[in-house]
Formats: C-alpha cells, sequence, structure tokens
C-alpha cells in the first residue's frame, strides 16, 4: 500500500502540490513581516492587517470552492487556483515599499492558498483506489508537513545568505513546477451523491 500511495502519478501530484503550497506559505512568511515592518506597520499591529487578509480572502475563494466540486469544473479550478497563487507571488515580490501592493497581494495569495487548501483532501480522496485511500492521506498529511519544515528551513537560510529575491524566487519555481503538474493532471472523478432510507428505527 505504501508503495502504491508514493508511485501513484496523480497521487504525486497531489502530494508535491501540498508541499509547494506549505514550502511557499513558509518561505514567504520568514519575509512578509519585514514587508510589513518597513512599509510602517510596527509588529504590534500585524494582527490589523492579517485579520482582515484573511476574512476577504475567505469571501472571495467560497463561490470557486462551490464550483470545484461540479462536474467538469474541478479541474479548471484547481489549475486557475495554482495560476492565482503564482500571481499572488510575483505580486509580493515585486511590492517593495508600497503597503497598498503588499496588502493586495496578500488578499490574492491567501484567496488561492485557502481554495487550495480545501480542495486538496478531497481531490486525494477521489484520485486515490478504495484500498490505499487511509494510506495515501496517510503520505499526503506526511508530506504537507514536510514542506512546512522546508519552507521555514529553506526560506530562512535563502533569506540570510541571498536575500528576500531569493525567497520570492525559491516560492516562484515551486509554484511553477505544480502549476505544469497540475495541468497535466487528469480530471477528477465524478461521484453521484445518492440518499438511502434506513427506514424507522
Amino acid at each position: 500500500n505504501w508503495r502504491r500511495a508514493l508511485v501513484d502519478r496523480e497521487l504525486l501530484r497531489l502530494n508535491y502540490g501540498i508541499f509547494a503550497l506549505h514550502a511557499a506559505l513558509l518561505a514567504l512568511f520568514v519575509q512578509v513581516p519585514f514587508m510589513l515592518r518597513d512599509n510602517g506597520v510596527p509588529a504590534s499591529r500585524h494582527a490589523l492587517v492579517y485579520l482582515p487578509v484573511l476574512l476577504l480572502s475567505v469571501a472571495l475563494m467560497l463561490p470557486a470552492l462551490w464550483q470545484a466540486d461540479r462536474p467538469r469544473r474541478g479541474k479548471p479550478v484547481f489549475v486557475g487556483a495554482i495560476a492565482i497563487l503564482f500571481i499572488g507571488q510575483a505580486m509580493l515580490a515585486f511590492a517593495g515599499s508600497s503597503l497598498a501592493l503588499t496588502i493586495a497581494a496578500l488578499v490574492v495569495f491567501f484567496t488561492a492558498f485557502n481554495l487550495l487548501e480545501a480542495v486538496l483532501p478531497s481531490l486525494v480522496s477521489k484520485f486515490a483506489p478504495r484500498e490505499i485511500k487511509g494510506t495515501a492521506v496517510g503520505v499526503y498529511s506526511s508530506v504537507q508537513f514536510l514542506g512546512t519544515f522546508v519552507g521555514a528551513a529553506g526560506g530562512g537560510w535563502l533569506s540570510q545568505w541571498h536575500g528576500p529575491a531569493a525567497v520570492f524566487g525559491f516560492c516562484l519555481a515551486l509554484t511553477t513546477l505544480w502549476l505544469a503538474a497540475g495541468a497535466s493532471m487528469a480530471a477528477p472523478p465524478v461521484y453521484n451523491d445518492s440518499t438511502y432510507s434506513m427506514g424507522e428505527t
């Protein structure tokens, strides 16, 4: 079961996706607090930026989330979200001394991040053969934490020795590879929902 879960092509794409998503998040947040500080937002007020960004990004991603499980809409929504994630990262890379652009970039990034975070587990469940679903979910969760570690450690190392541009380049490279992998992904299987009566108890 472990071997099947590790070598299945569609599961590999999804596992790389959750790895890249969390690696990019942690690497970016090596830099984002310093960007806010340099744009006049002291650390004590960062929550006043993060909370509205989070709430707005959740509101913006909900319509796409409702589309994600519709027949023939799953793959376009998924690939589109990866592309939006890339755009958000690119905006952060070029935000510089603009606080407004930094906040707008965070909204774009987290809209895609929240959507992908919600859609990826569903795709793993759909693509995994029934007899290895539990193993596939376990591998997926382990790769997610690996991405968190690599993003934090790699982002910190790149920032210290090569500067912010290297951190943004690292994140954009991860997402570019994911976009290519997602574009070649098969369409998610379509399941029919049925309701069964259990009778009176």
